[in-house]
């Protein structure tokens, strides 16, 4: 069966129109908020012999289970999440049995992030720490900006939350470290780019004509953008 020339160049144009519309759906703006784990190490990293003679101690309390989490919350929507729109303050929730001792703000985006909070307290944006909770004070987020806390806890599984509820935002979702949708791109592109090479052969360009030879044109084009656009997908920035 011979593939219909003809149907090329529709083809280009449909793909072109749903890419152009989902594009469009991606730039809507909406609130988001959206959590990463940056790091969870043990603060003693020491096994066998010389792990016995040594101890860490927070207050005067061995604390050789202890890990330091390091935990970026970023506005990764289109909108500001203002004060006002907070319903119930930020936490971070670790398991059952876990026990945070401390914790501190390392980084900020922008650097004075702090300065936007009334309540300036000893912790800065923190509001207080609980047994296995790190409450953070309510402050206005524009888009793009973050905040990395440094939470040394003790008998942490490895499993957090981070929770809250804000107007416009129905979970605080976690970061991928691998996004599906510029894996989709960039191999959807190179699939196309291949299959319009293997469509047109190179001696057809010696014997047929502009009109014949557009619609392949077309196609590996539009393949092309797929990819670029695959290839340019924001990523997260790590703030560390």
């Amino acid at each position: 069966m011979e593939f219909d020339i003809r149907l090329v160049a529709p083809l280009a144009t449909t793909i072109g129109i749903m890419v152009s519309i989902y594009l469009w759906i991606l730039n809507q703006k909406k609130k988001r908020l959206s959590f990463k784990v940056l790091s969870c190490e043990p603060i003693l990293k020491l096994s066998g012999y010389a792990r016995r003679h040594l101890q860490v101690r927070f207050d005067g309390q061995i604390v050789d289970d202890a890990s330091v989490v390091l935990l970026r919350l970023t506005n990764s929507g289109h909108l500001p999440i203002n004060v006002s729109d907070y319903i119930s303050e930020i936490s971070i929730c670790f398991n059952p049995g876990a026990l945070v001792l401390m914790a501190d703000v390392r980084a900020t985006a922008p650097a004075d992030l702090d300065e936007r909070t009334e309540a300036r307290g000893s912790l800065g944006l923190i509001k207080t720490l609980e047994d296995r909770r790190v409450v953070l004070e309510r402050v206005l987020l524009n888009d793009g900006d973050s905040l990395t806390l440094q939470v040394v806890v003790r008998n942490h599984s490895g499993r957090l939350q981070v929770k809250g509820h804000i107007n416009g935002i129905s979970k605080i979702e976690e970061e991928k470290k691998y996004l599906l949708t510029p894996r989709l791109l960039t191999s959807g592109g190179v699939t196309i780019m291949i299959a319009s090479m293997f469509l047109c052969e190179p001696s057809s360009f010696f014997y047929w004509g502009f009109e014949d030879i557009l619609p392949y044109v077309q196609l590996f084009a539009m393949g092309l953008l797929l990819l670029l656009v695959g290839l340019r997908w924001p990523k997260p920035i790590d703030l560390v």
